[in-house]
């Protein structure tokens, strides 16, 4: 009989009131998403995005800001995090790519960030019907699977 032992990765996210916070990074993720990408984008938009997300946020586990935490919940200093903002549509996307990073090994997570201009770049490419693995290749990054949750 084969036995799976389910992991949950957790991140420290250090607050914009200087408290940190522990929770799974799709947790995080969820919070993230829809504060980075409005959640009535294109479905595979949203994957596509939720993948550059979940792949900075790996990247800060490996590389984190701080001894004490992992990543700023602020945008401007690395993801926004706004747990309020969570949507179904935004969480569908984050569990629809579960597991998947962009691949890459910087420690400044230059693979993994991502700007105004990238976000239009995913738009469009959604709008004209590519898939949220098609956005990713056309954008020149190379997904992999890593265990999560």
């Amino acid at each position: 009989m084969n036995a799976f032992l389910a992991v949950t990765i957790l991140i420290t996210v250090r607050l914009s009131d200087g408290r940190d916070i522990n929770m799974s990074v799709e947790r995080y993720l969820m919070g993230v998403l829809p504060a980075e990408m409005s959640y009535d984008a294109d479905m595979d938009a949203l994957i596509a995005q939720g993948v550059f997300c979940r792949t900075y946020a790996y990247c800060r586990l490996q590389h984190p800001r701080d001894s004490e935490f992992h990543i700023y919940s602020i945008g401007r200093r690395d993801q926004a995090y706004v747990p309020s903002k969570r949507h179904s549509r935004t969480d569908a996307a984050i569990r629809w790519s579960i597991g998947t990073i962009i691949k890459g090994d910087d420690p400044n997570c230059q693979h993994a960030q991502y700007n105004r201009q990238t976000q239009e770049e995913i738009l469009s490419l959604a709008e004209e019907g590519l898939s949220w693995r098609e956005i990713l290749h056309t954008l020149g990054k190379e997904v992999v699977f890593v265990r999560t949750e």
